[in-house]
């Protein structure tokens, strides 16, 4: 039985859509992959914001019991006791908003990033509670729109007593 002409251009426009989308994935598939194959397994225990599974716990999803703000530093004590003192300086090079570490797109290609890696004289002057996750940081170049999770300030405390300038890329 013949098809309809409304029918017929549905059907048209159906294999249309189609072939674009076998397309697009015959060009973005392969940046994907590419990319993929730089990033770490999940099998290895990455999750997101690169926070480590072996420093996950109970208590890195709760908020620092304290937070001072002394001198050039930000002390945080956890609840089980733990403190990280962390310059005001390290946590603005490593805030992880997009404006400063920038957003991927399709292709994997990265744009915006902040081409600094240190912010002399940058303060520390507030912070907010952001849900039950994480605190943003409110600093004197006006920047703050880094969200920093607590289990992100808890890898960078381990991070910058570990080696006492900049967090691994594990």
């Amino acid at each position: 039985m013949p098809l309809a002409n409304g029918n017929r251009f549905r059907l048209l426009d159906t294999t249309v859509v189609l072939m674009i989308a076998v397309l697009l994935g015959m060009i973005v598939g392969p940046a994907l992959l590419e990319r993929a194959e730089h990033e770490p397994p999940a099998s290895e225990g990455m999750l997101a914001y690169g926070t480590d599974a072996r420093h996950l716990n109970r208590m890195t999803l709760q908020p620092p019991k304290t937070i001072l703000l002394v001198g050039s530093e930000v002390a945080f004590l956890w609840p089980d006791g733990r403190e990280d003192i962390l310059p005001m300086e390290f946590l603005r090079a490593h805030s992880p908003s997009a404006e400063n570490t920038g957003e991927s797109d399709l292709f994997g290609r990265v744009h915006g990033a902040d081409p600094r890696t240190e912010f002399p004289g940058v303060r520390v002057e507030g912070y907010e509670k952001v849900g039950n996750y994480g605190l943003r940081l409110l600093f004197s170049d006006g920047h703050q729109s880094g969200i920093f999770s607590f289990a992100y300030l808890q890898r960078l405390g381990d991070d910058y007593a570990a080696r006492g300038t900049e967090p691994t890329d594990d």
